[in-house]
């Protein structure tokens, strides 16, 4: 459905609306005329999401309430049609209980789809990642035939936590919500110009610090991208598709891209404070105890993953733009 088709009879529920990605998709319904009705955690994120939206208000209305907390959910969904869940716990380190992340990752959907299903909410996408498809992965192609399994060695607490949410998730579905229309994006880096001001942790963050020239080298990792806007229209596609049910939807371009590729984007465009050489990777693994940020990467190293897809591209007619355009314009945008 294009610009300009007028459906704002049709009110749709986005959890986490204040988020990079969840802006993004306030943005692509309100643009294909969809009403929106977000949730935030606290009543303090409102003003920055109706200043990203200043043009649309009169269709986009703001509901508080809070993953872990059943309170202001049933008032939320009343008369809304359909659901696009994105919010997940935003934890920043690596927790000594894995749990901190494992249980609001689960009872925050559960909580989510439960109430959607109450409300009589027929259609639902959710925002998962393709760390659940692929996270045990060092080579090979990944499809949404792939699952991670919840007792690899070599993942960390957040891709357990996604991977116990998207069981969570399908088995809430198939054991009490039989009527409704459910699939999952997974999208892989998310990169692209944020509408917010908030991208703490997020792929953008690693796009800015080799801009500012902050980093002494670029990440030595390479990892499926997809442009934030891209992602967005995914989640609108697989719910106006009635023939998508149950299904998983890779999201990303179909070849892993190295930081290093992205880096040469950056310098042939005239950013010049952007490193020219990744950091060595024996570096990395010798100061991730003590270093977070390098903690994350090292879960990265070695691996390269291609995505099949397929049937994104086929069910959802969805076609990725370039990634020297998402890396341009996020870099405009910073």
């Amino acid at each position: 459905m294009g610009k300009g088709h007028a459906v704002s009879n049709k009110t749709v529920l986005v959890t986490g609306v204040s988020g990079y990605l969840g802006l993004h998709v306030a943005k692509a319904l309100l643009e294909q005329g969809y009403g929106v009705r977000g949730t935030i955690r606290s009543g303090s994120k409102e003003m920055a999401v109706r200043d990203a939206f200043a043009t649309e208000t009169d269709r986009l209305s703001v509901a508080v309430c809070d993953l872990t907390s059943d309170e202001g959910w049933a008032e939320a969904f009343q008369g809304v049609d359909a659901l696009i869940h994105v919010a997940s716990p935003f934890i920043l380190r690596e927790p000594k209980d894995e749990q901190e992340y494992l249980r609001p990752a689960v009872e925050g959907t559960l909580r989510v789809m439960r109430f959607a299903r109450d409300a009589g909410v027929t259609n639902a996408v959710v925002t998962s990642t393709y760390l659940t498809m692929s996270g045990h992965m060092f080579a090979g192609t990944f499809g949404p035939d792939d699952h991670t399994p919840m007792g690899d060695p070599t993942i960390n607490a957040y891709i357990r936590s996604k991977v116990a949410a998207e069981e969570a998730l399908w088995d809430f579905v198939s054991t009490h919500a039989l009527d409704m229309r459910v699939s999952t994006i997974h999208p892989g880096a998310i990169l692209g110009p944020p509408l917010g001001s908030d991208t703490a942790g997020t792929s953008v963050s690693t796009l800015r610090s080799m801009i500012t020239g902050s980093v002494p080298g670029i990440p030595p990792i390479s990892v499926p991208m997809v442009d934030v806007r891209d992602v967005a229209l995914a989640h609108v596609a697989a719910m106006e598709n009635t023939m998508v049910n149950g299904q998983r939807f890779a999201v990303c371009h179909p070849e892993p891209i190295r930081y290093l590729e992205v880096a040469k984007i950056l310098r042939a465009a005239g950013y010049t404070k952007v490193p020219s050489r990744e950091i060595p990777e024996a570096l990395i693994r010798a100061l991730a105890p003590i270093n977070r940020e390098l903690r994350s990467m090292k879960a990265f190293l070695g691996k390269s993953v291609y995505a099949d897809t397929s049937n994104t591209t086929d069910s959802l007619r969805w076609k990725p733009r370039t990634i020297e355009q998402t890396v341009l314009d996020t870099a405009a945008a910073l």
